[in-house]
């Protein structure tokens, strides 16, 4: 739309959509149809977010014996995230819409993300004159799960009832949706290192005058 169409009409009233065309600008024809932004901020439309994460780590490093040493570490986290979305049934997506069961709409969507990672590690370090010995075993968990629940009710009789429990129905030819996920690993390793130190010794011959 062009920024020099007027706000309201000759009565004062806001003006919903503008009918237009490229030549003449606002016209009574059904050629092209814009929509004054003004209005759809009017109307009570919203657009929200929000969410909590919760996250946790533990760690230890325990040298038990001389030779011995136990690595472990945990790691947990969790998100929550919603987003509802309200569109007025004063909407201009609704000017034309005959059915009051139709109108209005409010979509919200529920996502829940969880992960676990887990791994532990046993070391064995052993120096004996020069030679030297290194084991390691470890083992790894780890698990991720989403789950995401939305669904979208219509039927809104004003602006100022933009709850859930005021909609008529679930919107036409939809139905609440649900998916989850998950995916889980599990490993383990065994490393061996041997090393050996070797040294030479030279002498060199001396003489004497």
């Amino acid at each position: 739309m062009n920024p020099y169409f007027p706000i309201y009409d000759e009565q004062g009233e806001m003006i919903q959509t503008y009918t237009t065309n490229e030549v003449d600008g606002p016209i009574s024809d059904f050629s092209g149809m814009n929509t004054n932004p003004l209005w759809e901020v009017k109307n009570g439309n919203f657009s929200k977010t929000k969410y909590s994460k919760f996250i946790e780590n533990f760690a230890i490093d325990w040298k038990f014996y001389p030779d011995f040493r136990l690595q472990v570490s945990l790691a947990y986290s969790e998100q929550n995230d919603q987003a509802d979305v309200f569109i007025s049934p004063e909407a201009s997506e609704f000017k034309n819409t005959t059915d009051r069961a139709d109108v209005g709409k409010y979509t919200i969507t529920h996502t829940k993300n969880t992960s676990f990672n887990g791994k532990a590690t046993l070391g064995y370090i052993k120096y004996i004159h020069r030679h030297n010995v290194n084991v390691n075993l470890g083992y790894e968990v780890s698990m991720s799960d989403n789950e995401s629940y939305s669904h979208t009710a219509t039927g809104f009789g004003s602006s100022y009832l933009n709850y859930l429990a005021f909609a008529t129905k679930y919107q036409t030819n939809s139905i609440p949706s649900v998916r989850e996920s998950s995916v889980n690993t599990l490993g383990a390793f065994l490393s061996l290192n041997y090393t050996s130190v070797s040294y030479t010794h030279l002498t060199l011959p001396t003489t004497s005058r």
